[in-house]
């Protein structure tokens, strides 16, 4: 049954919703990115990355070092 859930859309539209609640805490709380990962809803540092990634098309530490370079 988790298996059916994890692939279903549900259950992807879910992380895709917890990738998009991360780039808030990891710019606007200043965070680190293990801490906004788990705050996120995630608990796997490296399947968050991939969600992040697939979502902004940059990792959170790019995404970190262009917000650095804007200042």
């Amino acid at each position: 049954v988790w298996h059916h859930f994890h692939n279903s859309t549900e259950a992807r539209n879910d992380h895709t919703l917890l990738a998009s609640n991360s780039w808030e805490i990891i710019l606007e709380e200043n965070v680190p990115i293990i801490d906004a990962c788990f705050q996120s809803g995630f608990n796997c540092e490296g399947y968050f990355y991939k969600e992040f990634k697939k979502m902004y098309s940059m990792t959170p530490k790019q995404m970190l070092k262009m917000k650095e370079t804007t200042k």
